[in-house]
């Protein structure tokens, strides 16, 4: 383990689906809320910040690679990396 939490990070949230076209679903599978979602693109550059939400319509961001940062009620972060198609 190289933080708090970090080895179970990828484990209590579950991101899908991946690829995906139209919309990203956030699913909890741990007794942790989300806080906030961060989706930053592949220079880096954030392209949008939400609030505590279980699904994001992505549809309108282009094709490519994306990273969802994802805050949470009892751990730091869980972060994903979305293909987008």
């Amino acid at each position: 383990m190289n933080g708090i939490g970090e080895k179970n990070r990828e484990e209590i949230i579950e991101v899908y689906p991946n690829p995906a076209s139209e919309w990203v679903y956030f699913k909890s599978i741990s007794n942790v809320t989300i806080s906030s979602i961060a989706v930053f693109n592949s220079e880096g550059k954030q392209v949008t910040l939400v609030g505590s939400q279980n699904q994001m319509d992505i549809s309108n961001f282009p094709e490519g690679v994306y990273i969802f940062k994802i805050n949470l009620s009892n751990v730091k972060e869980s972060v994903h990396r979305i293909i987008k198609k």
